[in-house]
């Protein structure tokens, strides 16, 4: 009995642990780059994505093109960046910018489509702890009426209704704060056209389902 089990548990895919992601049968984000493991700090279980550079970049590459895209995670800034610093993005597969969000010397995040005009959130994070950061782009909206949205620890913080792109995205990103502490981000998912926000839970780690019938990526759990 011991020998059937553990051949069982040496067949069965690890999924849950710490830092590891889901993305439906890949092991790991689509896009990666200057980003490490690290258990310096965690928003749960006991490792996340430190950034290693300014210009590093995590996401989900989605296997065709939307028009909407919601994506988040949990970050934690050690220092705000001294000037605004692009924190996450939704892009085309040829990495063109669709919808920007930045975050700012006072803590507030910009959200802004391209070809539009920048909104500043009114609620702001502060340095040294875990914010939950929500993410939404609609481009497939009529002209003038794109959305960018993004919300703090569920609450949203900033909406923009402009821009007329009427283009499509393929990828959704997260990025380093460009400040002088280090940034981390956790639990990161993403998910295109046909759902929503995850949502906003109490603890780190809780907010996502089991289901993978979406394009998901989840870090941390």
């Amino acid at each position: 009995m011991k020998r059937l089990l553990l051949i069982l548990a040496l067949a069965l895919p690890l999924y849950g642990a710490d830092y590891e992601t889901t993305f439906e049968a890949e092991a790991d984000p689509d896009l990666y780059s200057n980003f490490a493991d690290s258990t310096d700090r965690a928003c749960s279980g006991t490792a996340s994505a430190k950034a290693t550079s300014t210009s590093a970049n995590m996401g989900d590459n989605a296997a065709a093109t939307n028009t909407l895209y919601y994506w988040g995670g949990y970050l934690y800034a050690e220092t705000l960046p001294g000037v605004a610093s692009v924190i996450s993005t939704s892009e085309n597969s040829a990495n063109t910018i669709r919808c920007s969000f930045e975050l700012n010397s006072d803590g507030t995040i910009d959200a802004s489509i391209t070809g539009g005009t920048p909104v500043a959130s009114v609620a702001a994070i502060t340095a040294g702890a875990w914010y939950h950061l929500e993410f939404k782009c609609d481009t497939g909206q009529a002209a003038g009426s794109d959305i960018a949205e993004v919300r703090i620890n569920g609450v949203v913080a900033a909406t923009v209704t402009d821009g007329s792109t009427t283009a499509a995205m393929q990828q959704t990103r997260l990025r380093d704060a460009h400040a002088t502490g280090a940034t981390y981000w956790d639990d990161y998912y993403s998910y295109d056209t046909t759902n929503a926000y995850r949502g906003h839970s109490a603890g780190c780690g809780s907010l996502f389902g089991s289901d993978n019938k979406y394009k998901s990526a989840v870090i941390g759990e």
